[in-house]
């Protein structure tokens, strides 16, 4: 039940630690060759500060309750699926790490430890500190040859931020740098990377969410495309994100073709970063359409205006469609004189798609009767009874003549003048 140290000659083929009470240290490493028990009854830890446990090519470990807080190193041996589990966790909590080969070509070692804070350098990743384990763990490879591994990291519920939930962690690299191993199983207190080529610090957190800025493009005249892939709808986002093109918020369909859209919508754009963190954003594609014309003014006849040979004409503005909404121009405006006569008006419908022509007629009717004045003809007076003013013939003259007298025959299909007949 004492406190007790372990220093010297520390090769052993057989450890049990079997203490219900006390401490258990190492003042230098300790090598396993055969079994390391902790009892049923063991309520101690092999403490090793700087030093290590090491289990040789032949060593294991057998534990009911106990482990080693602080450094375990396991042999690999040359094969394929190569497992051990380090039975390793800090003062107060069990928290191994399963690791497992692909292949091994070169036997050799990996040293494993954990400690019960986040790793130091987790604020400079893409994970978020606030959202973590509270728990790292390092591991060093001594010798071994291998292909790839998978690694499975264990740790208790009161490791986690409050806030956490385990289902959304992420597992972090650290090696000087961080990198972002693939995912496999996650349950509520392990999280396994897999595919791994290297070995360093290992980190668990929920994401940081990324920055995805979204400039909504331009619109384009139909039936032209428009490429939401483009960087400038992007720009402003976090580096280094893979975009990924959607048809709905929650990104579960695709759309297909995105950097040739060709139908208005509010799609999804989704970025990802190296980590594997994302947000999804909506972009708003719109087309502009060309011009049309759909109504005109009818034929527009009127007589002329009094004294005047035409006629101010007002008529109704025509209608067209597009988009943006075209600016409507006549070849002669609404409101203005019309002579004698048809004139055709050209209507032009523009918009920044192009533009588009009709027309119609306006038709002005000489209805004023004719009248004559003369001063004289052949230097001769005219005879001071012919009236020429009142309302004149009542239907066409078709000849004049001028008598000797000075007098002015008018010939034609008229049965009365100035109203008499």
């Amino acid at each position: 039940s004492n406190n007790q140290t372990l220093s010297g000659a520390t090769g052993f083929d057989y450890v049990i630690i079997d203490k219900p009470l006390g401490t258990f240290t190492l003042l230098s490493n300790m090598t396993v060759n055969q079994t390391l028990t902790f009892t049923a009854l063991n309520a101690a830890n092999i403490i090793t500060g700087t030093n290590k446990v090491s289990l040789s090519s032949t060593g294991s470990v057998s534990r009911n309750s106990g482990y080693i807080q602080g450094n375990e190193q396991r042999n690999f041996a040359v094969g394929s699926a190569v497992s051990r589990t380090f039975d390793i966790g800090d003062a107060t909590n069990y928290t191994p790490v399963n690791l497992t080969f692909a292949t091994v070509s070169g036997a050799g070692d990996v040293l494993a430890s954990t400690a019960n804070t986040d790793q130091p350098q987790l604020a400079s990743s893409l994970l978020n500190p606030a959202k973590s384990v509270n728990r790292y763990w390092s591991l060093t490879n001594s010798g071994v040859t291998f292909s790839t591994y998978d690694i499975s990291l264990n740790f208790v519920a009161g490791d986690l931020d409050g806030a956490v939930s385990t289902s959304n962690l992420k597992l972090g690299k650290y090696n000087g740098s961080w990198t972002y191993p693939t995912l496999g199983s996650i349950t509520s207190t392990s999280v396994q990377g897999t595919g791994i080529n290297s070995f360093s610090d290992f980190a668990l957190a929920e994401c940081l969410t990324p920055l995805v800025t979204i400039t909504n493009p331009s619109a384009v005249c139909s039936p032209s495309t428009i490429d939401l892939t483009s960087a400038s709808i992007t720009a402003g986002s976090d580096a280094g994100l893979t975009f990924s093109y959607w048809t709905d918020a929650g990104a579960t369909a695709a759309l297909a073709s995105p950097n040739a859209v060709s139908v208005a919508n509010t799609y999804y754009i989704k970025g990802t970063n190296a980590a594997g963190c994302f947000d999804i954003k909506p972009v708003v594609v719109s087309f502009n359409t060309s011009p049309q014309i759909t109504s005109t003014p009818s034929p527009i006849t009127q007589n002329n205006d009094a004294g005047n040979c035409g006629a101010v004409v007002t008529y109704a503005a025509a209608i067209a469609t597009g988009t943006p909404s075209p600016t409507l121009s006549y070849s002669q405006n609404s409101g203005t004189n019309f002579s004698v006569g048809t004139t055709n008006v050209l209507v032009t419908a523009t918009n920044s798609c192009g533009s588009v022509n009709s027309n119609f007629n306006v038709t002005i009717i000489d209805n004023t009767p004719p009248s004559i004045s003369f001063s004289g003809i052949g230097g001769t007076n005219l005879s001071s009874s012919f009236n020429v003013s009142g309302s004149g013939p009542n239907n066409a003259v078709n000849a004049i003549a001028q008598q000797s007298d000075g007098k002015i025959i008018i010939a034609g299909s008229f049965t009365s003048y100035n109203g008499s007949t």
